[in-house]
């Protein structure tokens, strides 16, 4: 997980350059929406800017929403799959990789509210042995701990066998418990609570305490107590649930330099289970068939859409889904020592470390997703995007047309929101 730092965020911001709609070709448009208090004006300048980023970078898609006090407003643009030039449309399912992880710390916390589980509960009052002995100091690690990184826990993506073999990793199905098997004998990052180490393995125990303390299924504390009080109807929590028919392909690109540093196996097996198109030298290979497969559970597995997730960054953020006190505790944020500076429960300043973007940022095989949220304008803004140019990268240097997708999709939310502040101060105060 990479984010911006300030100054590259303040730099993507003031070079931002918005055309007129009419000068794009049509097929790089796909559909805008308005509600409420959004002027067609302001709507244009937003539907323009998206479809002029996707233009020029060459990214196959993206979708936007914005939520703000009167109205919002939600864009796509691009295609959602490339072979057959399917538009990409405002209401289009993605994998919102570690976005995931504010939806599962929010159901940690909405537990909190009811009093069925405490951030100081240890991890031996829920969790069974046959788990617990897999986790060095696991005795000793906190619900917070696991939920703000500070556990020292490592992450199962650091098991020799998994780094020696990802082709076998990506392409079977893991339980929680086989996942959480697979960091048995590595040391800890640091003594609990004496450090900061971003690790999947935190979130994979936290669902698993929230099954232990509820006695029921994962998803179904999700569903209960952030989907349907939110009406949020259009997300899905893999893999308790099935995947739904209509996700996007996500594409990771390979360049002709990547493809030939690759082991042959990788190369043989991309070829052969995915499909792919060739652009400009690049191949870009469709990755959703990876979202079949068990794991990321808590994490990283969320399906859902721009909209689903900017509704539910407005109301956790803004109030409305815990108590103030829990809210708070979210917004508690440790020092971490590395890109993202500080960091709360599941969530963390973007851009600086005064609180006035707050969100999460993700990225799986295909895809990558940004929530971002401004306290003091009452903003949520949500960008998906569905390509990943650095998943085969051995040299960062060796990614796709010089740019990451991490950036354009930090470009999409943050000139969407420069347009907004600086275009529509009416319509979101």
């Amino acid at each position: 997980m990479r984010l911006m730092n300030r100054a590259v965020a303040i730099s993507i911001i003031s070079s931002m350059i918005v055309v007129p709609i009419d000068s794009l070709p049509i097929e790089t448009l796909a559909s805008t929406e308005i509600k409420a208090n959004i002027s067609a004006n302001l709507a244009t300048k937003l539907q323009a800017n998206l479809d002029n980023i996707i233009k020029e970078t060459g990214i196959p898609g993206a979708t936007v929403a914005i939520y703000t006090q009167k109205g919002h407003w939600k864009g796509a643009s691009g295609f959602s799959n490339l072979k057959t030039k399917t538009p990409m449309r405002p209401e289009d399912k993605f994998n919102i990789a570690s976005v995931s992880k504010t939806f599962t710390a929010a159901t940690v916390l909405s537990l909190v509210d009811a009093r069925l589980l405490n951030l100081e509960d240890k991890l031996d009052k829920w969790l069974p042995d046959n788990i617990l002995n897999n986790i060095a100091n696991a005795r000793n690690i906190t619900i917070r701990q696991l939920l703000n990184h500070t556990s020292g826990i490592p992450d199962y993506n650091e098991n020799p066998t998994v780094q020696n073999d990802r082709v076998a990793f990506e392409t079977r199905d893991w339980s929680p418990e086989e996942l959480i098997a697979l960091i048995k004998g590595l040391p800890a990052k640091n003594p609990p609570g004496q450090g900061f180490y971003y690790s999947a393995t935190n979130y994979n125990l936290a669902a698993l305490v929230v099954e232990y303390a509820t006695k029921s299924s994962f998803k179904d504390q999700v569903r209960a107590r952030i989907i349907k009080p939110l009406g949020l109807k259009n997300t899905v929590v893999r893999p308790q649930e099935p995947l739904p028919d209509d996700v996007v392909s996500g594409y990771i690109v390979a360049t002709p330099e990547q493809r030939q540093a690759l082991p042959p196996g990788v190369t043989q097996f991309l070829d052969t289970n995915l499909e792919f198109v060739d652009q400009e030298n690049n191949r870009f290979y469709d990755a959703k068939i990876l979202l079949n497969r068990s794991r990321g559970y808590g994490s990283g597995s969320i399906i859902s859409t721009s909209e689903d997730v900017a509704k539910f960054a407005k109301a956790l953020l803004g109030g409305k889904l815990l108590k103030p006190r829990t809210l708070k505790e979210m917004l508690s944020f440790v020092d971490t020592g590395d890109i993202r500076e500080k960091y709360g429960l599941g969530v963390y300043p973007l851009i600086n470390n005064d609180g006035r973007v707050i969100g999460h940022d993700g990225q799986n095989p295909g895809y990558v997703s940004l929530m971002a949220y401004l306290p003091d304008a009452k903003i949520a803004a949500v960008a998906l995007v569905n390509e990943r140019n650095d998943y085969l990268a051995i040299d960062p240097n060796q990614i796709s047309q010089g740019r990451s997708s991490q950036e354009v999709r930090n470009n999409i939310l943050l000139s969407s929101i420069k347009i907004l502040l600086k275009e529509g101060k009416g319509e979101w105060r």
